[in-house]
């Protein structure tokens, strides 16, 4: 009886020990703590900073091969006859599903990290050669103006994810 009467003085006295929420005392107020330079950097805004680097690089990535088979396509008749052909465009695209498929359904695939970069570089040449056989009945400006616009209105979306303050 009187060790129960102990715990629950100490949860009176301490209502943090309240459902097992242990919080470790600081002589810092909370509205002061993060203003404060303790000297370390802040591990989470790093990660944070470091995998949307990471995701840019990768639709980077994806966008000048996209781009490369779209301008190739429209420059080089060759490439464009290549890319509107009917049996490679079909494979293009019934090849793509499976793709499409584990990499949204199979959440070991999305997360292995050899496998998911495989996955997504055979999607981005699988869906270039989609672009590539529409890009190829244009003339050479117009795609290169429409490559243009999307860079410019993707490059301000970039450069305001980066600066934007992340959510905690």
């Amino acid at each position: 009886m009187a060790n129960m009467r102990n715990e629950e003085n100490k949860q009176q006295q301490n209502p943090a020990l309240l459902n097992n929420n242990y919080e470790y005392p600081t002589m810092v107020p909370d509205e002061m703590h993060n203003q404060l330079d303790w000297g370390r950097p802040d591990h989470k805004r790093v990660d944070q900073v470091s995998f949307v680097r990471k995701v840019l690089g990768i639709v980077s990535a994806q966008m000048f091969t996209t781009f490369g088979f779209a301008v190739a396509s429209s420059y080089y008749p060759e490439v464009g006859r290549f890319c509107q052909d009917p049996i490679i465009l079909i494979c293009s695209c019934v090849m793509m599903i499976p793709v499409l498929c584990a990499l949204m359904c199979s959440r070991s695939m999305r997360e292995t990290v050899p496998i998911n970069y495989l996955l997504l570089g055979i999607f981005t040449i699988l869906e270039s050669v989609s672009v590539g056989s529409l890009t190829a009945s244009f003339d050479v400006a117009s795609v290169l103006v429409s490559i243009g616009v999307f860079c410019l209105v993707t490059g301000s979306l970039w450069i305001a994810a980066l600066n934007t303050r992340l959510s905690a």
